[in-house]
This record gives C-alpha cells, sequence and structure tokens, in this order.
C-alpha cells in the first residue's frame, strides 16, 4: 500500500508541475505550437535520465525515493520520459 501512496503522491506533485511549466511556457513563446509540451517532455527525459544514472551507478538510492521520483513525480511530469525508460 506504501508503494502506491509514494507514486500517487509523486504523481500529484508532477502533473501540477507539468500544467504549470507548460502555463508558463504559453505565456512566454504563445500557444501555437505546443511549446510547454515540448519543455515538460525535454526537461523531464532529462531529469529521469540524471535520477536513473545516479541511483544505478553512483549512490544507492532507495526503492521509495525510486518509487516516488522516478515513476511518480516525473511520470506524472512527462508520460515521454516513463515510456522511453
Amino acid at each position: 500500500m506504501q508503494k502506491y501512496l509514494l507514486i500517487g503522491l509523486g504523481g500529484f506533485i508532477g502533473a501540477n508541475l507539468r500544467y504549470l511549466v507548460q502555463g508558463w511556457a504559453a505565456q512566454r513563446w504563445g500557444s501555437d505550437f505546443p511549446y510547454g509540451t515540448l519543455v515538460a517532455n525535454v526537461t523531464g527525459s532529462f531529469i529521469l535520465a540524471f535520477f536513473i544514472t545516479l541511483a544505478t551507478q553512483r549512490f544507492a538510492i532507495a526503492p521509495e525515493w525510486r518509487l516516488f521520483l522516478a515513476i511518480g513525480l516525473v511520470g506524472g511530469y512527462t508520460t515521454f520520459s516513463s515510456f522511453t525508460v
């Protein structure tokens, strides 16, 4: 049950963060092109790759943090990066 709560909390934060980033991008560059989606997908993929590299090669990160950050937060922020991994 704890796994689902961690993923859900991360997803809640990630989805709201995506909403904020997409709104910011639309204000900055306009809404003719989906710049917000582009920014969210590129930054989310970078963040996930960076985190997975640290988690698997540099540091021993607890499985709970992996669930919260990689699946929940970044998965809620961008579905592209989760699909890629």
